[in-house]
């Protein structure tokens, strides 16, 4: 009687966990990523890649910050930051991070919608659906390096600015510099601020 009741509880949880666990796994698969949340991509991608791009991408640009805030005058920081090279190393990095990311099939459904939008949604739902898409397509190896890399490229672009600026002007910037180096906008707006008390 009642060990019969309790047995029969005890199947409904396991089968219900079950039906749990397969709907968690058809979603996960839907939506672009297997059951362990790797991305499905379209084509083949050279292993540890992503890796690679991400590490390279930070070392290059970390020099650039100290030559900048340690020796803003010396003539090796002037050339360095002067020079168009950084950026094409950085151009580079990215470009190959965007081909690897963009085999995913999360940045084709990404891309569909905006360009295949046939419902007539309007803006608002767009953007929810687009920042549900890239919420999932940013929890993986290849997008999370290519906007990586694409922030730092954005962030040195910024600091680049500051630097000559200061120069030019002869007012204080590693601070300004050093939130340049995670925090661009917040770096530009500190020397501004800094251009209007001093310079």
């Amino acid at each position: 009687g009642h060990r019969d009741v309790s047995s029969a509880k005890k199947r409904v949880l396991t089968r219900r966990r079950g039906e749990g666990t397969s709907a968690v796994r058809d979603w996960s698969v839907a939506s672009g990523y297997g059951t362990k949340g790797e991305a499905r991509g379209s084509g083949v991608v050279v292993k540890g890649l992503p890796e690679t791009l991400f590490t390279v991408g930070t070392v290059a640009v970390l020099p650039l910050y100290g030559a900048m805030i340690g020796a803003p005058k010396a003539r090796f920081t002037q050339t360095a930051m002067r020079s168009h090279l950084p950026f094409m190393l950085m151009g580079a990095l990215y470009a190959a991070a965007a081909m690897v990311s963009s085999q995913s099939v999360d940045a084709k459904a990404l891309v569909d919608v905006f360009f295949t939008n046939t419902n007539g949604d309007g803006v608002m739902s767009i953007a929810r659906h687009a920042l549900t898409l890239l919420s999932g397509f940013l929890a993986t190896a290849e997008p999370a390096s290519c906007v990586w890399v694409h922030l730092l490229s954005l962030d040195l672009f910024v600091a680049r600015h500051v630097y000559l600026d200061s120069l030019a002007l002869n007012v204080p910037a590693a601070h300004s510099l050093t939130l340049c180096c995670m925090f661009g906008p917040c770096g530009f707006l500190a020397h501004t601020v800094t251009k209007a008390f001093m310079a």
